[in-house]
């Protein structure tokens, strides 16, 4: 007869023995225009933590989602000894800190146990909520609105309304795209994305899962 399947362990379940390698998840938002900056801390963080004693292996998953994209980020070590000491490493510290100033503060981590490991990472930090990306966008149309009619509108005054006003919107849709959205997303983060649930789940097979933090 088959055997059974392996039970699944969630963070409530009781402590077992811990076999086999150990590893940190992470789920990182990275806005689009941020894309180059994070794969270069990436690389830098690979470099780094291959050096750790018992480190095994970092997989990256990439994932669009709108004008981010999301990457999982799994790192794997021959056991929880080598994986703790590395979270609490200074090393790992100042690679935070880094990031800090590329993707903000939507993070989720997960960690887990066992010969195999399952995780369930939800999206950290979902689109900001359409209230606060309309207010954003005000904010900004605006004032570029009184720039454009009181520097284009004497140069296109002479031109038929129709022929100046094309004008007026392919010039403030340019300015918007780049840079002032991607300025304006980027100084109100904070605010925009404050109110992202914090996910749920995380488990591992064959051993203890640490319940998943947002940082």
């Amino acid at each position: 007869m088959p055997s059974p399947p392996p039970a699944r362990l969630d963070a409530e379940a009781g402590a077992v023995a811990e076999v086999g390698p150990a590893a940190v998840a992470v789920v990182q938002r990275v806005p689009r225009w941020e894309r180059e900056r994070y794969e270069s801390w990436l690389a830098t963080f690979h470099r780094v933590v291959a050096d750790r004693p018992g480190f095994q292996s970092v997989d990256v998953v990439r994932h669009s989602e709108g004008d981010d994209i999301l990457y999982t980020v799994l790192t794997r070590f021959d056991g929880s000894a080598a994986r703790d000491a590395w979270l609490a490493s200074d090393a790992l510290a100042d690679l935070r800190q880094t990031l800090g100033e590329i993707a903000g503060a939507h993070r989720v981590v997960q960690q887990g146990t066992g010969r195999e490991l399952w995780f369930d990472l939800a999206p950290p930090g979902a689109r900001a909520p359409f209230w606060k990306r309309a207010v954003l966008s005000a904010a900004c149309v605006y004032p570029l609105l009184l720039i454009a009619n009181a520097t284009l509108g004497r140069l296109l005054g002479r031109f038929p309304a129709p022929l100046a006003l094309a004008v007026t919107v392919v010039v403030l849709s340019c300015v918007l795209t780049y840079p002032v959205m991607p300025l304006a997303t980027r100084w109100a983060r904070p605010w925009l994305y404050n109110r992202g649930k914090e996910p749920t789940g995380g488990a591992t097979e064959r051993g203890p899962a640490s319940p998943p933090s947002v940082e």
